[in-house]
């Protein structure tokens, strides 16, 4: 998981650390977002994964619809000017022809 992809920490300290539980600890290598300033109040901690399932899949959704748009756009855009270079191509024939 990116740091960057993780909450900002309710306190406002900014973004919350990623960390990845110790060997010993029960949830061992589990990753978590702690607050910046080692806070212990409300929302200063939650499970990565717990996070990212909660806030990815709208996010997500939304973020996967954009990108089909833009690659539908970019197609019909790339189509286009295909269909107007062989246009050109063809004009460029017929008057070449009447000269």
């Amino acid at each position: 998981m990116k740091p960057s992809r993780g909450p900002f920490c309710a306190c406002g300290a900014g973004k919350m650390m990623l960390l990845r539980a110790g060997e010993a600890a029960t949830n061992a290598g589990r990753y978590y977002y702690k607050c910046p300033r080692n806070g212990k109040h409300v929302k200063s901690f939650i499970w990565c994964d717990d996070y990212h399932s909660k806030t990815s899949t709208a996010t997500e959704r939304f973020t996967l619809g954009v990108r089909e748009v833009r690659g539908d756009r970019l197609l019909q855009t790339q189509v286009l000017f295909m269909f107007m270079a062989v246009v050109i191509f063809l004009f460029g024939i017929v008057i070449g022809r009447l000269l």
